[in-house]
């Protein structure tokens, strides 16, 4: 498969990726006692002791307190999701090429070095190591497009099973929060979800700070010279290469004509 084919196809997988962010659903005692904002979700802003306070400068809409009616502890949730990690390329325009990279050359002599993770999970071990392998290939001078190419196609399987995890989760928070709310005690089970709402936001950096280390090779910025000069993408999102809507145009003739031979019009 040439460069330019695989271009075409990582632009086209790119264009399908949504985004998504870090999740943050707590569940947390409240403390007794303690004058909220007029309950509900007004605690979240509220002031005052209690749990009032404790989840002041959260959104009021996504937090929910609850108290029971004797005063006792309860447990409010709270669900922020931040911007959304976009997985297209960087807006702003890639450095220049070096004379080899501008001949077609995409050796990834100099590698930024990668941004340190001190959280452990399978995915960022799995990461790490794969980290490793393109840093061997760059010394060896063996990191070309291929390599980029897979290693993203990975990111992309890794992103898309996080977006599953990540309504996973949320659901799950939401029954756990209404089992709190008929009065029957979960902590293990909220210690776990806290863990494992720990171990997604760790998945989701360590991929933020992939995707920017990525963007430094120079392979990387291969495939954006490519795309921006022989890669047109229609509004329904079909990717065609500049050679193929040429050949077409030799075999077939203009869009035009086509609709004039075939009276479309």
């Amino acid at each position: 498969q040439s460069a330019l084919a695989q271009a075409r196809d990582l632009r086209a997988g790119v264009a399908r990726l949504g985004g998504f962010g870090q999740i943050d659903f707590r569940l947390e005692r409240t403390g007794e006692g303690g004058g909220g904002g007029g309950g509900g979700g007004g605690g979240g802003g509220g002031g005052g002791g209690g749990g009032g306070g404790e989840a002041g400068g959260e959104d009021p809409s996504r937090c929910i307190t609850r108290r029971r009616a004797d005063g006792s502890e309860g447990w409010r949730r709270i669900e922020v999701t931040p911007p959304s990690l976009s997985l297209k390329p960087t807006a702003a325009p890639p450095p220049p090429l070096s004379p080899s990279e501008a001949e077609g050359g995409y050796l990834c002599d100099r590698l930024p070095p990668p941004v340190a993770i001190d959280y452990s999970t399978p995915l960022i071990e799995e990461l790490k190591e794969r980290r490793k392998a393109i840093r061997n290939k760059a010394c060896h001078n063996e990191l070309d497009l291929d390599v980029i190419v897979e290693h993203w196609k990975w990111f992309q399987e890794q992103s898309d099973k996080l977006d599953v995890q990540c309504h996973d989760l949320s659901v799950r928070s939401k029954r756990l929060l209404i089992r709190h709310r008929r009065g029957t005690a979960y902590s293990n089970q909220v210690a776990g979800l806290e863990k494992e709402r720990e171990d997604y936001n760790a998945n989701i950096r360590a991929l933020r700070a992939d995707k920017e280390w990525i963007e430094g090779t120079s392979a990387w910025r291969h495939i954006i010279k490519l795309t921006r000069e022989h890669i047109v993408t229609t509004k329904s999102g079909e990717v065609f290469t500049t050679e193929e809507l040429r050949q077409d145009e030799e075999e077939f003739g203009s869009f035009e004509e086509y609709v004039k031979r075939n009276g479309l019009r």
